[in-house]
């Protein structure tokens, strides 16, 4: 995974790229990584190294307790990469897919880390809440284009809400919405072409209309968050615009719980020459190859990874 050329911006992923044991190899070796989940531990109240390297009670399938956990170890690495490598240098923007925004406005410096955990903790509680477990679903559709889905989802809904959620790739589009709804749309689907339909293991249908109520609740939570104007370009998933002032991105975090992800666009939208992808990079390394095999990118999942990265770039 060389970088031949400099690498211009960083990319945060989502709920997607959790696992069980994730950040535990940094945690083992860098006092700093063992700080940030520290300090994790106290905004959260629970014990963040023990819910990511172990999750004794299977808490990691709950949004509630994913989100956090996956922050924590983004910014985690995010801070190793800064204070090792020479590559912060070249990066001219950020950006991330769905709760990895919040990650890429920390890189940015718009947030303290204690006040993105508090931030990321009340969005997880509330997409929580929005819908109760079990009435809600998202499901990936492999095989049909965005118009194409549009249609079947109005031909799904009967009364209920189903809408596209994620474009992740040109023929990979996840939608959401009441479970019932979902499963006529997945039906539809392959009547209509689709090589695959695969329900997803969340415990909420994000991005969808369903998330309104946490919409609203998540739009308190700015009450006691310092935000400050971003050092670096960041690019929101409302519209895949850049912003960094304070009122945009309160908006455009609260907009984008109900607004569809469209990560081909924002790929788009950069215009960039090379990615690095923080952490928990499969999921996204993966969409970027759908969304086009000859995007340079370079994901920093594990030590072997970072020292090939500390190597390039030596501080």
């Amino acid at each position: 995974m060389s970088l031949e050329k400099k690498p211009t911006a960083l990319l945060s992923p989502g709920q997607a790229a959790h696992y069980v044991g994730m950040g535990s190899d940094f945690y083992n070796e860098f006092p700093s990584v063992r700080e940030t989940f520290e300090i994790a531990s106290q905004v959260a109240k629970y014990n963040m190294a023990k819910l990511c390297f172990e999750d004794p009670q299977d808490r990691l399938k709950l949004t509630e307790y994913a989100q956090p956990a996956i922050l924590t170890v983004s910014l985690a690495v995010a801070k190793l990469i800064e204070y090792y490598t020479g590559v912060m240098s070249f990066i001219k923007a950020a950006a991330g897919h769905s709760l990895g925004e919040i990650s890429a406005l920390t890189f940015s410096k718009s947030f303290f880390m204690a006040d993105a955990l508090r931030l990321v903790i009340a969005r997880a509680k509330a997409m929580q809440r929005a819908v109760p477990i079990g009435r809600g679903k998202m499901a990936a559709i492999i095989g049909l284009d965005f118009e194409k889905i549009q249609e079947v989802c109005q031909q799904a809904a009967k009364g209920q809400v189903v809408t596209p959620a994620n474009v992740n790739a040109p023929d990979q589009i996840v939608i959401a919405g009441h479970r019932e709804a979902v499963d006529r749309a997945c039906q539809l689907s392959s009547r209509a072409g689709a090589k695959k339909t695969m329900g997803l293991e969340v415990s909420a249908p994000f991005h969808c209309p369903l998330m309104e109520p946490a919409a609203r609740e998540f739009e308190r939570a700015f009450s006691y968050i310092n935000l400050q104007p971003t050092e670096i370009s960041v690019y929101q998933n409302v519209d895949n615009s850049p912003y960094g002032n304070p009122t945009a991105i309160q908006e455009f975090l609260v907009r984008q719980l109900t607004s569809p992800v469209n990560w081909p666009g924002m790929i788009e939208s950069l215009k960039i020459q090379q990615f690095i992808i923080v952490c928990l990079g499969k999921v996204l390394g993966g969409l970027m190859r759908r969304i086009d095999r000859s995007l340079p990118f370079f994901i920093v999942e594990d030590l072997a990874s970072f020292n090939e990265l500390a190597s390039q770039f030596p501080k």
